[in-house]
């Protein structure tokens, strides 16, 4: 998770060099990762639809197995990389600007699920239930409903 805002031109140079095939930084990345996603975030929010985060993830840590069978085939572990503050600054600002989806966070390291609580918990909805919320990710759901 990453949190860092651009200006309109900051993302007009930094989409200008990516067709370029210029190596971007990675503030560079990060700020236009953060600006896709509040975008994003925006349009989930008009359609009422659910944004999830996944946290936590380090992604293909055996080789082998990436080389064999390709990404995302569960070689993933927990990660041990800072999130809360940057998930915390994204967040509000989604919610200032009247743009915050539904929203489940979740992660492969429980030791956050306490911080990812309370963090949620500081988003109320107009219901009540908070607009965000804990929960299980969305194949763990899947996989478990009857």
């Amino acid at each position: 998770m990453h949190y860092q805002p651009a200006t309109r031109n900051q993302l007009e140079v930094i989409f200008d060099k990516g067709m370029q095939c210029i190596p971007l930084s990675e503030i560079e990345v990060a700020q236009y990762r953060t600006e896709i996603l509040c975008e994003l975030a925006k349009e989930y929010a008009q359609h009422r639809w659910t944004m999830q985060i996944h946290i936590g993830a380090m992604r293909s840590v055996n080789s082998r197995m990436l080389a064999n069978l390709g990404r995302d085939c569960g070689y993933d572990s927990s990660s041990d990389r800072a999130c809360l503050a940057p998930l915390a600054q994204l967040l509000n600002r989604l919610d200032h600007v009247g743009a915050l989806p539904d929203t489940l966070l979740f992660s492969l390291d429980p030791t956050l699920d306490a911080a990812l609580a309370t963090l949620a918990g500081n988003f109320p909805g107009n219901g009540e239930v908070t607009k965000v919320q804990l929960g299980p990710a969305w194949w763990q759901s899947a996989f478990t409903a009857s």
